[in-house]
């Protein structure tokens, strides 16, 4: 649970930069904490993703078939 004091006068604005890759759930379920802040105009989650294809060994080229990939959309 997000818990915080909001200045009532300034929106908020919330940038994350995670150490590690987050699980899809897991970047879903902070914004949505962050969703239910009063007063948070903007939030984004900066880091690396999944890549579409393999970029190194031997593999290069081929496509990244990976359970937890998702396509992420936000909608108003």
């Amino acid at each position: 649970m997000v818990q915080a004091t909001v200045a009532r006068d300034k929106p908020i604005q919330i940038r994350i930069f995670p150490s590690r890759l987050l699980q899809p759930a897991t970047a879903e379920k902070v914004l949505n904490e962050i969703d239910q802040v009063k007063g948070v105009i903007r939030m984004l989650i900066n880091g690396k993703n999944l890549p579409r294809k393999v970029t190194c060994g031997p593999g290069t080229g081929a496509e990244v078939n990976h359970p937890e990939r998702k396509n992420n959309s936000l909608e108003n």
